[in-house]
């Protein structure tokens, strides 16, 4: 039953969704604003429709993934109105950001190659991505000048910046097959391993340092350590080959456990 519902959640990326939602509420958390559910629903919901919409079927009669898509880009446009001029453009850039990382078109009976083509690239562009879109999205729409906005949006960056290296492990064969330019193509796994630990330990020397400024709680700030500590297992661990439970469940859930140790360590510490 558990693993029916796993395979539905990472088939319609509702994984992904949660996952970008538990981030944003993690910002919401990190500048000590007041939970915004709405906010919260329109990053779930543009999440949903930007990773389903490449893989729409071109075909009838629909599909649930169709159904998913099509009512997740309604939800997303009738709630991004709530909120001001500035982060309605940020939505429409992340929206356009997603699309060009992505580029589900064709031309001429052949797929447009996007920016998830390029080497090395392709994970800064992710990383960027997301910061913006559960880092900067957040602050806009809540009309917070938040001092600490560089040192979240680079927290962000580093951490999901790593969680994409995990992935290049995972495709490593296939991406040697197609002649596709990763960095475990170019530099191996191991290499590619060493970088996503160093990623961890420039997160883990910011928080510390951060924490030296009290810009961070002692409870808080073991909570990201910790969360970052699971990244650095995840990076010793990750097979060279597609895991189900490893990557769709364990991988795309990191963001969701950061989000659960700080929500832990905010409410009962």
């Amino acid at each position: 039953m558990f693993r029916k519902i796993a395979h539905k959640a990472v088939s319609y990326n509702l994984l992904i969704a949660l996952a970008a939602s538990a981030a944003s509420h993690l910002t919401i958390l990190r500048i000590n604003e007041q939970n915004n559910v709405v906010l919260i629903a329109t990053i779930f919901f543009a999440t949903l429709a930007i990773y389903n919409f490449p893989r729409l079927p071109v075909q009838m009669p629909l599909t649930s993934r169709t159904w998913i898509c099509l009512f997740s880009i309604l939800a997303t446009a009738i709630l991004i109105f709530n909120y001001n001029y500035i982060a309605i453009n940020l939505f429409l850039t992340a929206i356009l950001a997603c699309l060009i990382y992505m580029m589900p078109f064709n031309y001429k009976g052949k797929r447009i190659k996007g920016i998830r083509n390029i080497f090395l690239l392709k994970n800064i562009f992710l990383a960027l991505s997301w910061a913006l879109i559960t880092v900067l999205l957040p602050m806009a729409a809540l009309g917070h000048e938040s001092p600490i906005i560089k040192e979240v949006f680079l927290l962000r960056f580093i951490y999901v910046f790593g969680i994409s290296l995990l992935f290049d492990i995972r495709d490593t064969v296939k991406d040697k097959t197609r002649n596709h330019l990763t960095l475990p193509v170019v530099l191996g796994t191991t290499v590619t391993r060493y970088i996503v630990i160093a990623s961890a330990a420039l997160f883990i020397l910011i928080v510390s340092f951060l924490y030296r400024h009290e810009h961070f709680s002692a409870p808080m700030a073991t909570a990201f350590i910790i969360s970052t500590l699971l990244l650095v297992i995840a990076a010793i661990t990750a097979p060279p080959f597609s895991n189900f439970k490893f990557y769709q469940v364990g991988v795309d859930s990191l963001l969701i456990v950061q989000w659960l140790l700080v929500v832990v360590a905010v409410k009962f510490y």
